[in-house]
């Protein structure tokens, strides 16, 4: 009776072992999967160094000064902000676009001071 137990715990611990070999097989097969799938992943988002931004939008000045957006677009319109206009990429719309160097100006200085002559002011 031992003896056949000890087939059956033999045969079973085989069973086990090759159950386990089988697994440790997936696994590594699973790990080299997913590191080569990591590898194209960082590939795809690696789009190189972005270009430096040369201008900002009305909405992103208006945000970082804390002012609503139509007061910057305002400010740009009477020239206290020197801004041009360009393509929205929204058919023939134009938007006001600020150079880098103005935002910050703008950002730290404040608007520019109306020049004589102009009566930009809004009358009380």
């Amino acid at each position: 009776m031992r003896e056949r137990n000890d087939r059956e715990n033999s045969a079973s611990s085989k069973a086990a072992e090759i159950m386990l070999q089988g697994i440790e097989s997936r696994l590594a097969n699973m790990e080299t999967a997913f590191q080569a799938l990591a590898a194209n992943v960082a590939k795809s988002n690696d789009h190189g160094p972005k270009a430096e931004r040369t201008h900002f939008s009305v909405k992103e000045v208006a945000k970082l000064k804390g002012l609503a957006p139509f007061t910057v677009r305002e400010y740009c319109r009477h020239g206290r902000i020197k801004a041009t206009k360009g393509e929205s990429g929204r058919g023939s719309e134009l938007i006001w676009l600020i150079p880098k160097e103005e935002a910050i100006r703008f950002i730290n200085e404040g608007p520019l001071k109306l020049q004589d002559g102009k009566t930009h002011r809004i009358k009380p």
